[in-house]
């Protein structure tokens, strides 16, 4: 799949520097297919999450369905915080 996502990028990039009118037709049309690949895959809101694993502060593993619940907000953080 990310071979493909990067095939199409090179493909837009290409028509870009031929044709600057078809490049932004092949931009709309890739963030249309990417926001249509992220509607169709991502929970709805309400919607319960997969029981992830998870790192905690330390390092440890844990199960989203182990830190969530309780009456507690859980806040997830993602990405790097260095």
């Amino acid at each position: 799949m990310k071979t493909f996502r990067i095939l199409l990028l090179a493909l837009a990039a290409l028509l870009a520097h031929l044709n600057p009118a078809v490049a932004q037709t092949t931009q709309d049309e890739l963030r249309a297919a990417l926001q249509h690949r992220f509607d169709t895959i991502t929970p709805a809101i309400g919607e319960l999450l997969p029981n992830l694993e998870l790192y905690d502060a330390d390092g440890n593993t844990v199960q989203l369905r182990e830190v969530a619940g309780n009456g507690r907000y859980t806040v997830l953080v993602l990405g790097c915080l260095t």
